[in-house]
């Protein structure tokens, strides 16, 4: 159910939405498949009101295999591809995201002018940091390109904010958020993600 909304903080867009559906009958991906059990566990969990505390391991190609995988049995208008990359404490996100989809906030002017200038398929690199405590989180936008040219974050902010409000259900990865499924804290380490609940 929030699978999305993480995956909007993992890319600074893209933490967690619907719960995970039947992995296909065909050669499933092994990595895919961990992600989803995880994640029907946590479900399971939040709807069984256990509090025990326990700590599970997101890797980092667990969760690129899982997002491809979403993507592909999903497709969005705006976002084409999706790929992450965690470090100590930040996450770097590589977004493929067509601009002629996604709905600019701002005034009208201010919204015309990007209109214009962002058109099509671009690729976005947002670096980040995802800060929890106590089951409420933020995500503050460090750096960010377009192909490979600096960006303001308040525009990166303002783009993500409008995928954000796209997902079901919709949330402001901009804003402060609950984190789902009982996590308490989501600790970002190289190569992987540990969550406690």
């Amino acid at each position: 159910m929030y699978f999305d909304r993480f995956v909007l903080i993992a890319i600074a867009a893209l933490a967690l939405g619907q719960t995970p559906s039947s992995p296909p009958a065909t050669s499933p991906d092994p990595a895919v498949e961990r992600v989803e059990k995880m994640l029907e566990e946590l479900e399971a969990r939040e709807q069984a009101q256990d509090k025990e505390k326990r700590t599970y391991i997101l890797t980092e190609p667990d969760l690129n295999a899982f997002l491809a995988a979403k993507i592909k049995e999903r497709p969005r208008k705006d976002v084409e591809s999706l790929r992450v990359e965690m470090k100590d404490a930040l996450f770097t996100t590589f977004i493929k995201i067509d601009f002629d989809e996604v709905e600019i906030k701002g005034d009208s002017m201010t919204a015309s002018l990007l209109k214009a200038l962002l058109r099509g398929t671009q690729t976005i690199e947002v670096d980040g940091r995802l800060q929890t405590e106590n089951g409420k989180g933020t995500y503050l936008v460090e750096r960010a390109t377009l192909n490979g040219m600096p960006l303001p974050a308040s525009l990166v902010n303002s783009i993500l904010s409008s995928v954000g409000k796209r997902q079901d259900p919709p949330f402001d990865p901009t804003e402060q958020f609950d984190l789902p499924y009982g996590v308490k804290t989501i600790t970002v380490t190289l190569g992987k993600a540990t969550l406690e609940t």
